[in-house]
């Protein structure tokens, strides 16, 4: 794994905390991403975390980044079907629900990432499928999460938020 610029990261804080940056500063940047940027601005008003962990705060961005699209799929889907079907060429349309294959890749990664970083540590011993049989990069993980401070009942908040969008997401 390795930082936008090329670097190799020391912990995987350093990692997430990069891929943050850039995330930040490519929405606000590029302007192919206007409408993304003003989305998560309007977003951001209603969803206030003062949580400096960074691999939740990794989370808290994939979670939004996931809940917008859903958003974006729904207003689309709805104007879809408002719509009368375009029969001049033939052809039909492509539902806007239609993720290409690549698209469903990684949303399949973002929500991987949700279930190591923001499920997987804030289950119950026993419940669910060990990191370690999850995910090859398992023991970075729980390096990393064994030296952030955690409180009992920000892991049930956190479970929460993470269902909340991986449930919609799957409805």
């Amino acid at each position: 794994m390795y930082f936008a610029d090329g670097i190799k990261p020391s912990t995987l804080q350093d990692l997430l905390s990069s891929n943050i940056a850039a995330f930040n500063k490519s929405i606000k940047t590029q302007p192919g991403l206007k409408a993304l940027s003003e989305a998560w601005k309007q977003d951001e008003s209603k969803h206030k975390d003062t949580s400096d962990v960074s691999t939740w705060t990794f989370v808290k961005h994939v979670l939004k980044c996931l809940r917008l699209l859903c958003d974006s799929i729904q207003r689309k889907m709805a104007e879809y079907n408002s719509q009368e079907s375009n029969k001049k060429t033939g052809v039909p349309e492509i539902s806007p629900d239609t993720l290409s294959f690549h698209d469903q890749k990684i949303v399949s990664d973002a929500l991987q990432f949700v279930i190591c970083l923001g499920i997987c540590p804030y289950l119950a011993p026993g419940v669910g499928v060990p990191l370690d049989l999850r995910s090859s990069f398992a023991a970075m993980v729980k390096a990393t999460l064994s030296l952030e401070p955690r409180q009992e009942a920000d892991g049930d908040i956190r479970l929460f938020q993470c269902i909340q969008v991986s449930d919609f997401y799957f409805l």
